[in-house]
C-alpha cells in the first residue's frame, strides 16, 4: 500500500532535527528517450540506513522493484544499485511509447519519502533527403539517403526493397548483383544506399530500418513518396520499365 506523502527534494524534516534521517539527493526529474533505446532513471538517497527503496510505476501504482528484487513479470524493468553508492537506478530496457509517465523512487523510512521522475518516449523522425520522385534511365546510378533521427543512434541500418509488380522483400545488400554499396555514420544517424548502373529490376520501393525496427512498405503509387513509420522511411522510385528496356538495348 502506498501511503499518501508530500513531495520531498531534501529532508523532510526542519534542519537539525533528524540529521540522520534520509533524504534525497539532487537528480533529474525528467527523462527522454527514443523507443527501443534503453534508459535509466535514477535517484540518490543519503542516510538510507535499514529503509528500503522501491520504484512504483503511478500510472498502475505498481510496485515494480524493491531493493534488487524484481516483482513485475515484465523483464524490461530491473533494479540496480552499486554496493555502498547512494544511486538506486530503475533500467528500462526497449521502452515503448506506453511506457511513458511518471515513475516514483521510494523510501520506507519512517516518515515516507518519494522522489517522481517523468519517462517520456517517443517515436524517432526518420526522413528521406531529396527528390520524392525519382525517374533513371538505364545504366545511371541511383543515390537514397535516409536520416533518422531520435536519442539513440542505430549501430546498424538494413535497406529493404520491393519491386514494380512484386511482393517480395528483399534486402539490399553488396552481396547481390555487384554496384551496390550501403553505408551507415552512426555518428550523424544517416544511412545511403547507392545502386551503380541501374536496370529496371532496380525500380520499386527503397526502405531503411534501424537495429530495433520493424520495416514498413508502401503500397506503390506514382509519383514517389517517402512513408515514415516507427524508425522506418520508404521511398518509392519508379522507373518506366519499356523505357529502361529500350535504353538497354541501345546500351547493348
Amino acid at each position: 500500500m502506498i501511503a499518501a506523502m508530500r513531495e520531498a527534494s531534501g529532508p523532510p524534516y526542519p534542519p537539525g532535527t533528524c540529521p540522520q534521517c534520509p533524504y534525497f539527493l539532487p537528480t533529474p526529474l525528467n527523462a527522454s528517450t527514443s523507443v527501443g533505446a534503453a534508459v535509466n532513471l535514477t535517484c540518490g538517497i543519503r542516510h538510507l540506513g535499514d529503509s528500503k527503496v522501491s520504484w512504483i510505476r503511478r500510472d498502475d501504482l505498481h510496485v515494480l522493484t524493491t531493493e534488487l528484487m524484481t516483482y513485475t513479470s515484465d523483464k524490461r524493468f530491473r533494479a540496480a544499485h552499486v554496493r555502498g553508492s547512494p544511486f538506486w537506478t530503475l533500467e528500462v530496457n526497449n521502452p515503448l511509447v506506453n511506457d511513458s509517465g511518471v515513475y516514483e523512487c521510494q523510501v520506507s523510512s519512517q516518515n515516507k519519502i518519494y522522489r517522481r521522475i517523468t519517462l517520456n518516449v517517443t517515436v524517432p523522425v526518420s526522413h528521406i533527403l531529396g527528390s520524392h520522385e525519382v525517374y533513371l534511365k538505364a545504366g545511371s546510378d541511383m543515390n537514397i539517403t535516409c536520416v533518422l533521427e531520435g536519442h539513440k543512434r542505430p549501430t546498424h541500418v538494413t535497406w529493404y526493397h520491393v519491386g514494380n509488380g512484386s511482393d517480395e522483400v528483399r534486402e539490399v545488400n553488396a552481396g547481390g548483383r555487384g554496384g551496390i554499396q550501403v553505408v551507415t555514420d552512426r555518428r550523424t544517424g544517416t544511412s545511403w544506399v547507392t545502386v551503380a548502373q541501374t536496370t529496371y529490376r532496380d525500380a520499386g520501393n527503397y526502405t531503411c530500418a534501424p537495429e530495433f525496427s520493424t520495416p514498413s512498405h508502401t503500397k506503390r503509387q506514382r509519383p514517389c513518396s517517402p512513408t515514415y513509420k516507427a524508425l522506418t522511411a520508404a521511398v518509392q522510385c519508379r522507373v518506366p520499365q519499356q523505357r529502361l528496356e529500350r535504353s538497354e538495348k541501345h546500351l547493348r
